[in-house]
């Protein structure tokens, strides 16, 4: 069955074709379905199990066919793509895991890349914040844009908690992703300058 949880709408759910198990009335599990293998989740704690043979890849790609957008937005989590989706009427997709992002967009680079933005959503953490790094350097930095989460753990987080206008702010001004050392604004160039100057004179 296709049952509201965790902020998400049963018009959120059937996009995204998460169903939830439900043994009499009691919901048990949902199931995240990679067209390939399936990714059951138990709802009463927080442990998965892999139905078919895993194989790398995003999921949610199924809602949203190559050629169908311009812009794509990768998150870190199943339940994070349907939020973002929720809350911007944007096609978002999930990596399986932070540990899993790099093998996942490379699976589907040709899907990814068909796109003229590329916005990156993963959680606001040390494991989040370096595979979102990883991942942008797999494509060109001209259409990589990164969503900064300052208030939030992650996407279904802000929805959960009816924060929504702030993620889509987050969204709206989401910057784009510049490689390490690449200076990119007049204003990084006024603190170079700044500091050398300060530097000489001492």
């Amino acid at each position: 069955q296709y049952v509201p949880f965790r902020g998400l709408s049963e018009h959120a759910l059937r996009k995204y074709e998460i169903r939830t198990k439900v043994v009499g009335d009691r919901p048990t599990s949902v199931c995240f379905d990679y067209k390939g293998f399936l990714k059951v989740r138990s709802l009463a704690e927080k442990k998965f199990y892999i139905s078919g043979p895993r194989t790398d890849g995003l999921f949610g790609k199924s809602a949203f066919p190559k050629g169908s957008f311009d812009t794509i937005v990768i998150t870190e989590g199943e339940l994070d793509a349907p939020s973002v989706f929720a809350m911007v009427n944007q096609p978002a997709v999930s990596v399986q895991s932070s540990s899993q992002a790099v093998k996942d967009c490379k699976a589907d680079y040709e899907y990814l890349n068909s796109a003229k933005r590329i916005i990156l959503c993963f959680d606001n953490d040390i494991a989040g914040q370096t595979a979102s790094k990883a991942v942008a350097a797999l494509f060109d930095f001209n259409k990589v844009f990164k969503i900064e989460m300052a208030t939030r753990k992650d996407a279904n987080d802000y929805l959960q908690n009816n924060d929504v206008e702030t993620f889509r702010k987050a969204f709206a001004n989401a910057k784009k992703y510049v490689p390490d050392g690449v200076v990119s604004s007049y204003s990084e160039i006024e603190d170079i300058l700044e500091n050398d100057v300060a530097k000489s004179v001492v």
